[in-house]
């Protein structure tokens, strides 16, 4: 009995032997791509490893097919498929729209720009930690020994406290002594903050509104006039319409 390993990647049917059996599902969407008009959600279910990268791996290439021939130049079909797993960790809506604007080659306004890239900072309010510097120990010692140096010298003068000179050095000393003990102070109980570094957060609201500008760049027939996120100029391909793929969610927490 001759047996037949399943390897465990993703396959472009077109090419490969359909051992799951799992092409007639990549041609029934494809078929609905081409014929379905307006907006579709369309759910592929599935458990893990029943083939469903592979389905939409052959979509997929069934897709750049079409666009490549010569009769479809004005029927082509964007494709863009977004990894949700990958970006499980991460805040979805602003991966998506990083990978979608360079997918297609969007140009965003710096407005976008900020709010996709920049990072924002803030100090946990909680009670301040102080550790224990063990560099400071040095300020100690000098301080120690200074202050007894000074001491054994200043002792047998005392009795001359009425001699200017006398009363300069002592307070020249005392200053110095205080200099040290200010210091030694300050280095040695550290106080260290919690600052934490993290993305901005794109609400509902606004990821759609930059959603649906990406979207009407991408599709002249459902261009926009006005733009305030992402700029007119148009650097990649237009297309009838588009076809958003999210993989892996069957995989996210």
């Amino acid at each position: 009995m001759e047996i037949n390993f399943i390897p465990d990647e993703v396959l472009d049917l077109e090419e490969s032997e359909d051992l799951l059996g799992t092409r007639p599902y990549s041609l029934t969407l494809f078929d609905l791509i081409l014929k379905t008009p307006g907006k579709k959600n369309i759910g592929l279910f599935g458990s893990w490893g029943s083939g469903k990268s592979t389905i939409l791996r052959t979509v997929k290439n069934l897709i750049s097919k079409h666009n490549a021939q010569k009769g479809n130049k004005k029927a082509r079909i964007g494709y863009f498929e977004f990894d949700a797993w990958k970006y499980s960790k991460d805040d979805f809506r602003r991966s998506f729209l990083i990978e979608l604007i360079e997918e297609f080659e969007i140009a965003p306004t710096k407005k976008l720009n900020r709010i996709l890239y920049d990072d924002v900072s803030h100090e946990v309010k909680s009670s301040p930690t102080y550790l224990f510097d063990t560099r400071s120990i040095s300020q100690w010692l000098i301080l120690i020994v200074f202050v007894f140096a000074c001491t054994s010298y200043f002792i047998p003068v005392l009795s001359q406290f009425q001699d200017f000179k006398a009363i300069a050095a002592i307070i020249s000393t005392i200053s110095i002594c205080a200099l040290f003990l200010y210091r030694a102070i300050t280095e040695t109980a550290v106080r260290h903050k919690l600052v934490v570094k993290e993305s901005r957060l794109i609400e509902p609201e606004r990821f759609e509104k930059v959603f649906e500008e990406i979207i009407s760049q991408i599709t002249p027939a459902m261009a926009k006039s006005k733009l305030e996120w992402i700029g007119k100029e148009k650097r990649g391909d237009k297309f009838f319409k588009t076809v958003i793929v999210i993989d892996n969610l069957d995989r996210c927490d």
